[in-house]
């Protein structure tokens, strides 16, 4: 486990849960400031692919000589819940399928970064507490199974195609092959953490997969 990942994993103690996905960024860059205070950091840095397009970069590390660019994405599912007296209230995120179509264009986009840059570090990096990103899909082909990232499951080194004519979405292609291991995070589990008794107790678990390009 390198760095990064172990600051990842010891967020979880005082901060189990956040409540957006700029809660999450900001907290983890904070982290690593505070692990590292004379590394540079830059949140939306601008990476230029071509001439005319630019996107950019959820968080770039410049420290001890390398430079490192991370895109972070946190999906949620309903979660109402108090932590150390600050209240948490999580609305829907949409649907786990269309979570994991986000997550891949993250790899692709690292992929990218990789292929400009080859000295830069990259990582592709989420928390979440939909189920229906860890666990293995149902037997039944849907939209989103090409953009199955399971625990377990050896995903890439193909074309991930949107299966849906209704909703169509541009193909994304995954050159790299990664061996996916979800990790846990944290577990709001006990009556002190969630206090919703219409929100089912799975909501409450929060897994992360960590992903470094190759």
């Amino acid at each position: 486990m390198n760095n990064l990942e172990t600051i990842l994993k010891n967020m979880a103690e005082s901060r189990p849960v956040f409540h957006n996905e700029q809660d999450f960024q900001f907290e983890y860059a904070w982290r690593i400031r505070t692990e590292f205070p004379e590394w540079k950091i830059r949140f939306e840095r601008p990476f230029e692919y071509s001439k005319t397009e630019r996107r950019r970069i959820d968080l770039w590390l410049e420290g001890d000589g390398v430079t490192y660019a991370i895109e972070l994405k946190y999906k949620h599912r309903d979660l109402i819940c108090t932590i150390n007296n600050e209240y948490f209230y999580l609305k829907d995120d949409g649907a786990a399928d269309i979570g994991r179509y986000d997550f891949v264009s993250d790899i692709a986009r690292m992929e990218e970064v990789k292929k400009k840059s080859s000295d830069v570090r990259t990582f592709a990096i989420i928390i979440t507490n939909m189920s229906g990103f860890w666990n293995p899909p149902k037997k039944i082909p849907g939209v989103a199974s090409d953009f199955a990232v399971y625990d377990g499951n050896i995903f890439g080194n193909q074309i991930c195609e949107w299966r849906s004519q209704n909703d169509p979405k541009p193909s994304i292609p995954i050159q790299g092959k990664y061996e996916l291991h979800w990790e846990k995070y944290s577990t709001l589990n006990t009556d002190e953490d969630l206090r919703a008794s219409d929100i089912p107790m799975t909501g409450g678990d929060f897994r992360y997969l960590f992903i470094e390009i190759s």
